[in-house]
């Protein structure tokens, strides 16, 4: 198996959770001037899978490619409570169908206390809480803010 040097992994979290900064940065700023209306359901879902993400990898001995999941929890957290004030909250049955889901994730992980397996759900619970904000999207692509979308592939590539 491949296998980074610590020096060589914690230059990627450094360079990945830069990224996750300076791209969510505007995005949260687009949030408070009113240009960008974050659909809440998406930014808590995305919250709590970090969260359940980031304790599953600290329990695993993740390293510092944990950093970057426990960095995207905060910030995440932080575009929620703005959502619920200056972003889009019109919530649907399918909104909270995959909150639902996402709340599964830890129930896998007490069941069959293997942190890996909530970590796969959340990775794929992950794709599945974009969907409010696409929905959203779709019909309103001005309230939204492109590069933080962009930024998050290099993001998650390096860490």
């Amino acid at each position: 198996m491949f296998e980074l040097e610590e020096s060589t992994r914690i230059l990627f979290t450094i360079a990945g959770s830069a990224i996750a900064v300076a791209t969510h940065f505007p995005y949260i700023i687009h949030t408070i001037r009113g240009e960008t209306k974050p659909h809440a359901f998406s930014w808590l879902i995305w919250a709590l899978l970090s969260a359940i993400a980031f304790a599953g990898q600290v329990v695993s001995s993740g390293g510092p490619g944990s950093w970057i999941t426990g960095l995207m929890c905060i910030i995440s957290a932080s575009v929620f409570f703005l959502a619920l004030i200056k972003g889009e909250r019109n919530i649907t049955r399918f909104d909270l169908c995959c909150l639902v889901f996402s709340l599964s994730a830890i129930f896998v992980w007490i069941l069959t206390d293997v942190p890996l397996w909530s970590i796969v759900l959340v990775t794929i619970i992950d794709a599945v809480a974009f969907a409010p904000t696409f929905r959203k999207s779709y019909s309103r692509p001005d309230q939204e803010t492109v590069v933080t979308y962009i930024g998050n592939i290099a993001k998650w590539t390096l860490s």
